[in-house]
């Protein structure tokens, strides 16, 4: 799920307090329409307070980033955990 690095570009590994993540662009159908889930972060937060975003967040140890993506979905706003079809 992860995009192609850009020519030239640094692997996470070697970029100082860098961290993996991964993000969920989850579409979801109301009345036959496609919707998509943004969550607001709080304003408290202490990373990027504020922000509108997908739901997402770090990669932990052990997992790749679709599970990571459908595990902060779910802690974030409550998605299934499964049957989510990765594109």
């Amino acid at each position: 799920m992860a995009p192609t690095p850009r020519p030239g570009a640094m692997p996470v590994s070697q970029v100082p307090e860098c961290q993996e993540a991964a993000v969920l662009a989850l579409f979801y159908p109301v009345d036959n329409e496609p919707h998509l889930i943004f969550i607001r972060r709080s304003a408290d937060s202490r990373h990027h307070p504020g922000q509108i975003a997908f739901p997402g967040g770090r990669v932990e140890a052990g997992e790749s980033m679709e599970e990571a993506a459908v595990r902060e979905c779910h802690e974030e706003v409550g998605s299934p955990r499964n049957g989510h079809d990765a594109l």
